[in-house]
């Protein structure tokens, strides 16, 4: 892989994710106002690709980070005071078998936006790139690149 503008992790899903919405959460929001930020977020992906990435199969009771057969997005503490989110990948091969994303409770969340706030929308975006296998770069041109004329 030589493009600069991205970075591939070594293994990726094979089929199209199944994924599942644990819409819990200490910040007010309802549960159907959940299910659209985050599969919008999804949606996001299957919109400027040629496949269907995701389908989004329901709501569930289940935590992120417990590899269970489910693929989950929901809120919970991670002990990285720093991280915003993280994402689980458990993979065989170059094959991913199942994935789940934490945004971490640390944080205060919102779903439209506000400032001072984790965007929901904005960060699940993020996520789910990680769960079609691209990795973060780090790189100081990658972090501010958003800065440039």
């Amino acid at each position: 892989m030589t493009n600069p503008d991205y970075k591939l992790l070594p293994f990726w899903w094979h089929t199209t994710i199944k994924y599942w919405i644990n819409p819990k959460n200490q910040y007010g929001f309802s549960t159907s106002a959940v299910i659209i930020t985050i599969t919008t977020a999804a949606e996001t992906w299957d919109a400027n690709t040629t496949f269907e990435l995701f389908i989004f199969q329901g709501t569930t009771r289940r935590s992120a980070g417990v590899r269970d057969g489910y693929n989950v997005v929901a809120w919970g503490l991670y002990s990285n005071p720093n991280a915003i989110a993280v994402t689980y990948i458990w993979y065989s091969g170059e094959t991913i078998l199942e994935t789940d994303t934490r945004m971490n409770t640390r944080f205060t969340w919102t779903l439209t936006g506000d400032a001072g706030k984790m965007d929901v929308q904005n960060i699940m975006t993020h996520e789910f790139g990680h769960w079609c296998g691209l990795d973060d770069l780090y790189a100081r041109a990658d972090l501010f690149m958003c800065c440039k004329r």
